[in-house]
């Protein structure tokens, strides 16, 4: 799998457009770290098997970061220009968390052509959370959040990894979620229309 991440990279820093990924690769990563923390668990902490898959995490990390990162701006780039992404492009990942960017942007312009002409539409309270149906076969309900302060990755309630966020960010997370972080002050609902 460390092969197969690393590609990706090196693909994705060296085009300027946004390169394919398998549907299910960012699951396959996850594994992957799960496989190298468990196997450093059971070996002897000193020895050199122990240093070396914890060097091999810290590599792994550090590629998934820049990886993501890069893949935000080009996904972010193409639908802020009206782009529609190939769903071969994403991962499931991906696809979902774009879903959610959709509608935002285009109420925000909405929202900027009213202005413009001296209208303003009301503000959804917290409580009115905009509620969405994935495509999972379970039709877990899902938010859409606009981040206000910037947040380290967490845990979903559907067991899944969101975030790191940072203020501006959009994003769909499982309602259980959505409700705390937006009493904590981390998120705002965004109203789908």
């Amino acid at each position: 799998m460390y092969s197969e991440l690393y590609e990706a990279w090196q693909r994705e820093i060296n085009s300027p457009t946004l390169q394919p990924l398998s549907s299910d690769f960012y699951n396959c990563v996850a594994n992957y770290i799960q496989t190298i923390r468990k196997e450093s668990h059971l070996t002897d902490k000193k020895s050199l098997k122990t240093n070396l898959l914890e060097q091999e995490l810290k590599n792994v990390k550090l590629i998934i970061k820049q990886l993501t990162r890069i893949r935000y701006r080009k996904i972010v780039k193409l639908l802020n220009d009206k782009h529609e992404i190939p769903s071969y492009m994403l991962s499931i990942e991906e696809t979902q968390l774009s879903k959610g960017y959709l509608p935002f942007v285009k109420g925000y312009r909405t929202f900027v052509k009213g202005l413009l002409q001296g209208q303003t539409q009301q503000q959804p309270q917290p409580q009115q959370i905009a509620v969405e149906k994935t495509a999972t076969s379970t039709s877990r309900k899902r938010v859409i959040l606009r981040f206000m302060k910037a947040m380290p990755a967490v845990v979903g309630s559907d067991l899944k990894m969101y975030g790191p966020f940072s203020p501006e960010d959009v994003a769909s997370v499982p309602v259980d979620n959505a409700k705390l972080l937006i009493k904590q002050g981390f998120a705002v609902a965004i109203a789908v229309s």
